[in-house]
């Protein structure tokens, strides 16, 4: 079964003309999207004012995700919807380790004998990002310990007490990366900050992976100067979510990522600007 969803890709006018700074939402919009999808007005406030682009869903079904889109773009809003199944997702993506620029295009080998292209003129728009991951590590030791108050009640019987002591260890994993999305809106392409392999720069190169990923983004820009740039997500990081859970002894251990929002995101910021709704 799809599962809709709609994005606000821009807050317009009609909040402006009812008195709101423009780009912010009212208590009109909030009142439309709650009605329309049957939430609460509370959830829905709080979801509406998190940064661009909002997405909302998924929707009970096509009928809806359509009648909140004619909703928000009939009060002159950016929004556009999609299938959120429909959306490729990072791992699913050609995700570049070697690369080289050639006249007219980005060739690309993500593992050894998988190739790919992406001609400079079919580049609609390359959206940045920052990626985030985070690892946190939680140990329990459980100690004896002597207590005075406790010898003295048992006659020295019981002389001690187990306490536990619990140590967290968090490893945050930050990254550039770049979604490559053309024309057609099909096998869009994935560049990552420390995946890639620089030394095909040449005498460009670089000390550091953040230096080069910048330099592969201004050639980039160069000779596809059509392309949309957005680098809206690079400072507006999408929240993370758990992706896995263990615990083993006294040890337990999480993982979270803002993967797949991102890859959510990305998707609509680049279906925005082909629809006009940015």
């Amino acid at each position: 079964m799809s599962r809709y969803i709609v994005a606000v890709t821009r807050w317009g006018a009609a909040s402006a003309a009812a008195g709101a700074p423009h780009g912010v939402p009212d208590d009109d919009d909030f009142q439309i999207v709650a009605r329309t999808i049957g939430g609460v007005l509370y959830e829905v406030r709080l979801k509406l004012v998190a940064p661009l682009p909002v997405v909302v869903g998924p929707l009970a079904g096509l009928e809806q995700a359509r009648a909140l889109l004619l909703a928000l773009r009939a009060r002159a809003h950016g929004a556009v919807a999609c299938d959120a199944d429909q959306v490729v997702s990072a791992a699913d993506m050609s995700s570049a380790r070697r690369f080289a620029f050639t006249a007219t295009a980005l060739d690309v080998e993500s593992t050894p004998g998988h190739q790919a292209t992406m001609p400079f003129d079919e580049l609609l728009a390359i959206v940045r990002a920052s990626s985030t991951q985070l690892e946190e590590t939680s140990t329990t030791t459980m100690k004896k310990q002597f207590s005075v108050g406790r010898a003295a009640l048992s006659s020295g019987l019981l002389r001690s007490r187990q306490t536990s002591e619990t140590s967290v260890n968090r490893d945050i994993a930050l990254e550039q990366v770049a979604y490559l999305f053309r024309k057609s809106g099909r096998d869009p392409m994935l560049l990552r900050e420390h995946q890639l392999e620089y030394r095909s720069l040449g005498p460009r190169l670089q000390p550091t992976t953040g230096q080069n990923f910048r330099t592969v983004m201004q050639l980039l820009t160069e000779r596809a100067p059509h392309a949309v740039l957005d680098e809206r997500l690079v400072s507006q990081k999408r929240r993370s979510s758990m992706t896995r859970a263990a615990a083993v002894g006294n040890v337990s251990r999480t993982e979270s990522s803002n993967q797949a929002e991102t890859d959510l995101a990305a998707h609509v910021i680049a279906l925005a600007h082909l629809q006009g709704e940015v």
